[in-house]
């Protein structure tokens, strides 16, 4: 949900599903087999969080989600830290090399 919340736009379920596979020590490759099922993100996150079946866009299933959340953010979303750990392990991935 830390991605959800924290993203400055909202993310598609192939975007959200590709980022939960990063892991920060394998800094060479994403391992596609740890890529979670839809189904399984859906369903870890609760009823919190709501699948939008034309654009595929994963956004909190209510606005008193993100509105909780900003008033009292809880200590299992991922921190800004561990978000740009990720990001930077993704962006430093091999197949990346001669972008």
């Amino acid at each position: 949900m830390g991605w959800i919340y924290y993203a400055q736009r909202a993310l598609t379920m192939t975007e959200l599903r590709e980022v939960l596979a990063v892991e920060v020590d394998q800094i060479d490759h994403l391992d596609r087999l740890n890529i979670p099922k839809p189904d399984s993100i859906i369903h870890t996150c609760g009823g919190l969080v709501h699948l939008t079946p034309h654009t595929t866009l994963v956004t909190f299933s209510h606005s008193l989600v993100r509105e909780f959340f900003q008033n009292d953010e809880p200590k299992f979303l991922l921190s800004p830290c561990d978000i740009a750990r990720t990001c930077l392990t993704y962006i430093g991935y091999s197949v990346f090399e001669n972008c």
